[in-house]
């Protein structure tokens, strides 16, 4: 999710109130007229979103905080395989907000169809570039996109590690 992740709710409310599959990493609820249903409902942004008393939680956050048994804030909740519905406890892991985005799929605004890439319309050139602890790093100027790429792959590979997020 965008921003910093807040704070979830205590424990022993959760447990009260949810049951879940970690397997498949499903709420279900526990109290109140849906008992047994699936809890929450999968937003336009792609995250599965549960209210309880007029408010909302991501419910990755419950699922993480039930397995677990304590609060992941101030980290994020990283899906690791980028799908934001997919809650299954193994699919789940703790990250920080920079590790988080740097485990994002390629934006919208990209035009040039490859993450990292882009084409620099005065000089002719694709260039490629990739982001670690909040500084560019610029990899240099390419005759074709799929070099550039080839570039900026390398290169999450290495400062990425394992949330390198090449498409």
């Amino acid at each position: 999710m965008t921003g910093q992740p807040n704070p979830c709710l205590p424990l022993e409310v959760l447990e009260a109130w949810f049951s879940c599959d970690f397997h498949n990493g499903v709420l279900y609820w526990k109290k109140g007229r849906r008992v047994g249903h699936p809890a929450g409902t999968v937003k336009p942004h792609g995250y599965r979103i549960v209210n309880l008393n007029k408010k909302s939680y991501p419910a990755h956050r419950i699922v993480w905080m039930l397995y677990w048994g304590k609060d992941p804030y101030p980290l994020c909740v990283d899906h690791a395989n980028g799908v934001r519905h997919d809650n299954r406890i193994d699919n789940l892991r703790l990250a920080t907000r920079a590790e988080n985005t740097q485990n994002q799929r390629i934006t919208s605004r990209n035009t040039s169809g490859y993450k990292g890439v882009s084409y620099i319309k005065t000089r002719g050139t694709w260039e490629a570039r990739i982001m670690k602890d909040r500084k560019v790093h610029w990899l240099g100027a390419f005759a074709t996109k799929k070099e550039a790429y080839a570039a900026y792959c390398k290169a999450a590979q290495v400062l990425h590690e394992d949330f390198a997020r090449l498409a």
